[in-house]
């Protein structure tokens, strides 16, 4: 069992089957992202930037270098994270209402 400390409920997560590691990212209410090593069990980052709950998550389905994620906010902005670096590329303002659920195998 794998831990990673938050103090929000977890609200949507997005799994990445890579064959040399397995993903696991989780958005919660507290406006956190958790990224999981899912063959070792151990939280390997942790990392803010909304402000209110992450509503949705879905990894970049191009296998590169760069290990993307975008999160979808109760804040209005969609951001594109290099997971690994756990640092923010981009923010998109302005999308409105709630984000569908959207759970993908990569």
């Amino acid at each position: 069992v794998a831990t990673c400390s938050t103090p929000g409920r977890v609200y949507t997560l997005a799994w990445r089957n890579d064959s040399q590691r397995p993903r696991l990212a989780t958005g919660s209410s507290d406006g956190s992202i958790c990224i999981f090593d899912a063959s070792l069990g151990v939280c390997m980052a942790r990392f803010q930037g909304h402000f209110g709950a992450v509503l949705s998550l879905a990894w970049s389905a191009v296998p590169d270098e760069t290990l993307c994620l975008a999160s979808c906010g109760e804040d209005g902005t969609v951001r594109v994270w290099e997971a690994r670096a756990a640092q923010c590329l981009a923010v998109h303002i302005g999308h409105a209402g709630s984000a569908p659920q959207r759970h993908e195998h990569v």
